[in-house]
């Protein structure tokens, strides 16, 4: 992803590097000279291509959020900007060095760190030189004011998953305080005091305690007027919105929401499962999750087919994506399953593994991933 932020000449640049097959991120930004909006994000975009060509990447796929440019580049044609062309005329060129080089648009809410990063860099009157950080980029892009959360979380943890997507998509910093549900930590006397009901996760956000994914993203509050529900996260830290305006596609992402939450997580939880080992035998896990999450992909398959854009409900990342995310990995990684036969869960289960809020959210991401698996 790239983003500039220019204003009187003076530009922040930013590229984030996401690599998916090695599991990691990593940001850049720089200070310069620009002319215009338009030639900044040029010169962010020259940056990316440049950085991919000398790390020998043999593909690169840039995400910006300038739409008329993504589209002429990808269709390999100059903007309709002429005092740009040559800046143009060298992407052209540097694309040349990749078997596969792809340019896509971004809403601005989507590239949030990026942004945030750009406009750090052009503000900060200090930053001359590169700088370079590796791992997810929510403190860097929110600063020093932003309260510190605490997120209790387990690695596998699908409900987990979600909340971490949904922080690092709102560039909250945070603490992470690993609840391991295999060795029964959830049952603590002193994790009970945050959840009686021992459940992972719990966000403690200065006095407010939630605890549950859904409690967590969203919650029910009733007005004079009506009663509506309102992520909770949205209400306090409006950056980056989890739910659409658009009345329609807002019901879709809560009833994608309900379903993976209600009708497949349910069905694959450790509790669950560790029931059906003891009383059929571990030889039944596989079939079991196999028949029951089908069912619940086959529905999900259908009810987004007629909204999904680049990613579940349209062209902007929102609630169904967070709940959608976790679930996929979960059954692939976990169960082996192939996705072949669920063209848009495995079309959007790709286009997730380009996003840095997503990938920094993985299980393997996670300080209490053990080395080697078996949990």
């Amino acid at each position: 992803m790239v983003d500039a932020s220019w204003k009187e000449g003076d530009a922040g640049l930013a590229v984030v590097l996401v690599e998916p097959s090695a599991g990691s991120s990593k940001w850049m930004a720089k200070r310069c000279k620009a002319a215009s909006p338009m030639e900044a994000e040029m010169l962010a975009i020259c940056w990316a291509l440049q950085l991919g060509k000398d790390l020998g990447h043999d593909s690169i796929t840039v995400l910006t959020d300038a739409q008329i440019l993504a589209k002429s580049l990808q269709a390999r044609r100059c903007p309709p900007v002429w005092k740009v062309r040559p800046l143009a005329l060298n992407i052209l060129n540097l694309c040349s060095a990749f078997s596969s080089c792809n340019f896509f648009y971004i809403s601005r809410s989507d590239n949030s760190i990026g942004y945030s990063i750009a406009k750090k860099a052009r503000i900060d009157g200090h930053v001359t030189s590169l700088l370079f950080r590796e791992g997810s980029p929510g403190a860097t892009a929110t600063g020093d004011d932003q309260p510190k959360l605490k997120l209790y979380s387990y690695w596998r943890s699908s409900c987990s998953f979600r909340v971490r997507i949904a922080l690092n998509l709102k560039g909250l910093d945070y603490d992470y305080e690993a609840v391991n549900l295999v060795k029964g930590e959830q049952r603590n006397p002193e994790f009970l005091k945050l959840n009686p009901i021992g459940y992972v996760p719990v966000l403690v956000d200065g006095d407010i305690v939630l605890s549950d994914s859904f409690a967590i993203l969203l919650v029910s509050c009733s007005t004079a007027a009506a009663v509506c529900c309102v992520p909770y996260l949205d209400e306090k830290y409006p950056q980056h919105p989890l739910l659409p305006t658009d009345l329609k596609r807002k019901a879709i992402n809560l009833q994608v929401a309900n379903i993976v939450s209600a009708s497949i997580q349910p069905l694959q939880n450790l509790v669950l499962l560790s029931y059906i080992k003891e009383k059929f035998g571990p030889e039944e896990i596989t079939p079991w999750v196999k028949y029951h999450l089908g069912n619940g992909f086959a529905a999900l398959e259908g009810l987004l087919k007629n909204y999904a854009g680049r990613y579940a409900t349209g062209d902007e990342v929102f609630l169904a994506d967070l709940f959608l995310a976790p679930q996929i990995h979960s059954f692939v990684t976990r169960f082996n399953f192939d996705l072949s036969q669920y063209p848009i869960l495995s079309r959007l289960n790709e286009a997730y593994s380009l996003l840095p809020a997503f990938q920094n959210a993985m299980p393997e991401k996670q300080p209490d991933y053990p080395s080697s698996s078996t949990s």
